[in-house]
Formats: structure tokens, C-alpha cells, sequence
């Protein structure tokens, strides 16, 4: 068993392993990067690929074989651990490594896909352009770059192809273009967080759970909590993937989230909204909850619940992979709703319900 394969097992076994009472493994952690390498005395630089283990420089990394010719230049340029250097024309290089989202579960989580940015005074030239993919695939799809003069070259599978960039806002891929627009939404997204956000964030109270209980849909808790801010105290029902109250990340690869289900109108209707949860069918019942429109809506479906259904997106996502929380802020009471995905955007919303059962957004975040 090779090396790669060997991490992946112990990293299995770290995620897992308390479900057999095991003792947590540690494993190797590897990072794919690309590395900067400039010339001193021409206009010209290297960008090579590979894998770095632990702690490891990158004289360490282990490079992707490339050609001849980018290799030679590669040992004869310095390499710039920084991923930044000034050309003797006074071009300024900047290199950064990306890596996509991993997740704890489902095929190749641990080895997510990795990409690259080079900037050419300021300038994208490449955009988390994909140097790798991985999810089970495992393959660098990209070997090296070479920058003369002005001209870049691509070497993919030992073949160097001429990338014209002299204009590089206008030559970037549909996917690295998507990613640049994404990235400026982000930015966007941060600088007009209100400062009263920003305290929504820091300072909250959040309701006491009851024990969690396990059902098909993953785990059922309630409290008591005046959830649509009408002076009344409202039943609240919140089913999440493992826990539920817990964090992001501890659900499962069916359902890694939560959502609510609060009774504004008495409990008379609970007992058997218990009832069904823990006799629900999977594959046809709870698919009914997860593809309800996102937001809120009154259920009356399977039995006359008299409830209202909470899972907010402001992305669109499905109620799969978004966990919404509960909390009170100085005398208010909220739902924070965050977004397994790096992609949504927003990933993070804040919202607060009415006393006529109506959500209201308040608070939007990038992360």
C-alpha cells in the first residue's frame, strides 16, 4: 500500500473510528502547491507542481515530472517560497496555491481538487486554474508553466502549448472567471457587513436542547423558545444530520445540516409529530421535507401537524446542507443559517420571524 493510500486509511479511521470505540489515529498531512521559481538576469519564470508532506520546505516537494527544458530552467532559476518576486523589467509575480472544498465523508473527500493563481503586476493570469484533480480521481492535469517575455507556455502531459496572456483580464477560462467573480462578491459581501452583524456574530444566547433522539432523518431535539418573537413561548423542533445542536461538519454525507419545525399554535399536534418522525419512511416522506422551498412554509402534509418547516438559503441550496441555529440577542431571537457549501453566496444569512410567521433577512456573510 502506497503512501497516499495509507493516508487515506488512517484519515478514515480518524473520522470514524469512534463509531467502533477505536483510539484516533493520526495521520500524514499533504498539500499540493505550486511553486514560483524567477530568473535574476532574463524575463522569465517557472511554475512547477507537486506534493509536500507535513512540515516538509518545498526543496522537498515532490514535483511533477515536466520537460526537459522547464526542468533545466527550474534548477538554474530561485525559487521564491513566498510565491513572489520583481522581474528585471520590474514585472511583479505573485503565485498562490488553491485547494476546493474537503469534505469528512464520501469518495476522495480527503483529496480535493487544487489550483493556482498567477497575478502579473496585478493582473490575473490565471484564475484557480485546476493543477489537480482529486475526489478519486487523483491526477495532475497540468505539469508546469513557463513565462518568456511575455509569453506563457503550458506543459500538459509533456506537451508545451503557447498561452498568449499579454491581455490577461480578458483571457481567463469560464471556471476561473467564475471563481475571479465569486472572489470580488466575497469582498464585496465583507465590506458591507454592518457593524450591528458584526455583534449578531460575537454575542448570542442560544436555547437549552433537550437530549438528542435518534430517527430516520438523523437526530431530533426540541426547547422551548419564543422563536417567532410574539411574547409566547413556541415548541421548536430542530432535526440535524448527527446532532441536534452541533456544529459544521458533524452530519452525515446524506444530510449534513438541520432544519426546524415550530409549533406557534400549542403542542396539541406534537405527539404525533413525533409519531411520524420516528416512523418516517426514507425515500419518499422526508424527501417531501427536503425539497420543500426553502424559507419557511406551514406543513400540514403527512399528519395535520399545524407546524411551520425553517430552512433558510439565500444562495438557493437545498435544505440538505444548510444548518440552521436558533439564538437570542438583547431581547430578540434569531436564526443563524449557514451553508456547508464554500460556494453559496452568501454563505451565512441571519434571519428573524415574525409574529406572523414570516421570515425577515437581516444579516448577510461571506464565510
Amino acid at each position: 500500500m502506497n503512501r497516499k493510500n495509507i493516508y487515506r486509511l488512517l484519515v478514515l479511521i480518524t473520522c470514524f473510528g469512534t463509531l467502533w470505540e477505536m483510539p484516533t489515529a493520526h495521520a500524514d498531512v499533504f498539500w499540493r502547491k505550486a511553486i514560483l521559481a524567477c530568473s535574476k538576469d532574463t524575463n522569465q519564470f517557472v511554475i512547477r507542481f507537486g506534493t509536500l508532506w507535513n512540515d516538509d520546505k518545498i526543496d522537498k516537494a515532490e514535483l511533477v515530472k515536466t520537460s526537459p527544458d522547464i526542468g533545466d530552467l527550474y534548477k538554474k532559476f530561485t525559487v521564491v517560497p513566498d510565491g513572489q518576486c520583481i522581474l528585471p523589467d520590474g514585472k511583479k509575480v505573485r503565485v498562490r496555491s488553491s485547494v476546493s472544498q474537503a469534505f469528512a465523508y464520501g469518495m476522495g473527500g480527503a483529496d480535493p481538487d487544487s489550483g493556482f493563481i498567477l497575478e502579473v503586476n496585478d493582473h490575473p493570469v490565471f484564475y484557480k486554474k485546476k493543477f489537480y484533480l482529486g475526489y478519486g480521481q487523483e491526477k495532475f492535469v497540468l505539469n508546469s508553466v513557463l513565462y518568456d517575455d511575455g509569453v506563457l507556455y503550458e506543459d500538459v502531459s509533456g506537451r508545451l502549448e503557447i498561452k498568449d496572456k499579454r491581455y490577461p483580464e480578458s483571457v481567463l477560462s469560464d471556471d476561473e472567471k467564475k471563481e475571479f467573480y465569486r472572489d470580488r462578491v466575497r469582498v464585496r459581501l465583507k465590506e458591507n457587513v454592518s457593524e450591528f452583524c458584526k455583534e449578531l456574530l460575537g454575542s448570542k444566547t442560544k436555547p437549552e436542547y433537550s437530549k438528542p433522539e435518534k430517527i430516520p432523518l438523523g437526530f431530533l431535539s426540541s426547547f422551548n423558545f419564543d422563536l417567532n418573537n410574539d411574547g409566547k413561548i413556541d415548541k421548536v423542533f430542530r432535526i440535524g444530520g448527527s446532532s441536534a445542536d452541533c456544529g459544521v461538519g458533524c452530519g452525515t454525507h446524506y444530510f449534513d445540516g438541520s432544519f426546524l419545525m415550530v409549533f406557534t399554535d400549542g403542542e396539541e399536534k406534537v405527539p404525533q409529530f413525533i409519531e411520524d418522525m420516528n416512523n418516517i419512511q426514507k425515500g419518499r416522506d422526508d424527501d417531501y421535507l427536503f425539497n420543500l422551498d426553502l424559507g419557511i412554509k406551514s406543513i400540514e402534509k403527512i399528519s395535520d401537524w399545524s407546524a411551520y418547516f425553517i430552512s433558510y438559503s439565500a444562495s438557493g441550496n437545498t435544505a440538505r446542507y444548510i444548518y440552521n441555529v436558533p439564538f437570542g440577542y438583547k431581547g430578540t431571537n434569531y436564526i443563524e443559517a449557514f451553508e456547508v457549501s464554500e460556494d453559496a453566496l452568501p454563505r451565512r444569512s441571519i434571519v428573524k420571524m415574525t409574529p406572523d410567521n414570516k421570515l425577515i433577512p437581516v444579516c448577510k456573510y461571506p464565510h
